[in-house]
């Protein structure tokens, strides 16, 4: 099982850090310090480590990390003050990882965990999608619950049937542009008669830019 080492100093960052890892079914192990991390007994998937507003803690921290065997090569993120970056070139910190400045961007700071885990990007969002069968003039409205790189999720009132082909569209609201995307229900699950219905829609028939623009989404780039 992957986890994430939480090395905290501060803790308001860190229910941040934590409920974003919560959400998205990451498990985790808290530290009060990277001497207590080190002394653990496990070997972490992923560092995430706040740190001071000290560039000498930082150098040191990523020092000992450097040149401890069992943890050198683990990905790592550094969370920063607000008012620290900068301060130190990032090279300096640690070269080929990942750097954040409170306050943290939640979607990308996912996105950067998911890479280093090696798991398929995923957004937890709830927005307004419109879906309209093939060969249909009809649109149905529903709620997203989230969003991966294979398919949407999301609930309904209205009733459609599974291997349904349809039409997906959704207002992406960082900069206002409307996707579009082809897909079929893969799946469905009523609740009582009469309520909503939940929903998996596995998307198909991707071009390049549709691909590309769907990741952007995910990850938050645009």
């Amino acid at each position: 099982m992957k986890k994430v080492f939480l090395i905290e100093k501060s803790p308001d960052t860190f229910n941040t850090i934590r409920s974003c890892l919560e959400e998205n079914q990451v498990f985790y192990s808290q530290f009060k310090s990277l001497d207590e991390a080190l002394k653990s007994g496990e070997v972490p998937s992923l560092i995430v480590l706040f740190v001071n507003k000290n560039s000498g803690d930082i150098n040191k921290e990523a020092e000992a990390l450097k040149n401890n065997p069992s943890f050198s090569r683990i990905p790592r993120i550094f969370i920063l003050p607000f008012d620290m970056i900068g301060i130190i070139p990032h090279n300096e910190i640690i070269s080929g990882q990942s750097l954040f400045q409170v306050p943290v961007d939640k979607l990308k700071f996912l996105s950067t965990v998911s890479k280093f885990l090696k798991r398929s990007p995923r957004r937890v969002f709830r927005i307004v999608i419109s879906v309209q069968p093939e060969e249909s003039n009809l649109r149905y409205s529903g709620i997203s619950i989230d969003f991966s790189e294979t398919g949407v999720a999301f609930e309904s009132s209205s009733d459609l049937p599974v291997r349904q082909k349809i039409s997906l569209s959704f207002v992406n609201p960082k900069n206002r542009k409307r996707l579009l995307f082809k897909g079929e229900i893969a799946r469905k699950a009523s609740t009582q008669p009469g309520g909503t219905a939940f929903y998996g829609i596995e998307l198909k028939e991707m071009s390049d830019k549709n691909k590309k623009d769907f990741i952007n989404f995910l990850t938050g780039e645009e």
